[in-house]
């Protein structure tokens, strides 16, 4: 799997913009959509990423180990990518697919509880705003 730092070393991380929807696009939403799965392995923390300001900023769920302690809340991708655990570093996790915040957060709890993905049509409108 890539790591982060691959990814803004080759200087893909502008394509972060191109497939996430902007800070707050989806604030006023009943059901929230985690669109990418970033993960250190040997730790258990996980990053499910929501929305991105388009240069440093994304927002999402976070849980580092704990999930009586996991939040929303806003990371960096310049922080993540320097993330190491040993010689593992903050990995994409190329299976995820679009999922509800609701369904990660139990998946998290539960691992053994399966993600179900959410059709394009459900969420497109979200990178028109």
């Amino acid at each position: 799997m890539p790591t982060l730092n691959s990814i803004v070393a080759n200087n893909s991380a502008a394509k972060f913009a191109e497939v996430l929807p902007k800070l707050y696009a989806q604030e006023n939403l009943e059901k929230q959509i985690c669109f990418l799965k970033f993960f250190l392995p040997g730790t258990g923390f996980t990053w499910y990423i929501m929305e991105f300001d388009g240069e440093d900023t994304f927002f999402g769920y976070a849980n580092l180990g704990d999930t009586q302690y996991a939040e929303l809340g806003y990371s960096s991708l310049s922080e993540l990518s320097g993330l190491q655990h040993g010689f593992c570093r903050v990995e994409l996790d190329k299976q995820f697919v679009p999922a509800y915040l609701a369904d990660c957060k139990k998946h998290e709890e539960d691992n053994s509880r399966p993600l179900t993905p959410v059709q394009s049509a459900e969420w497109v409108v979200l990178f028109t705003k």
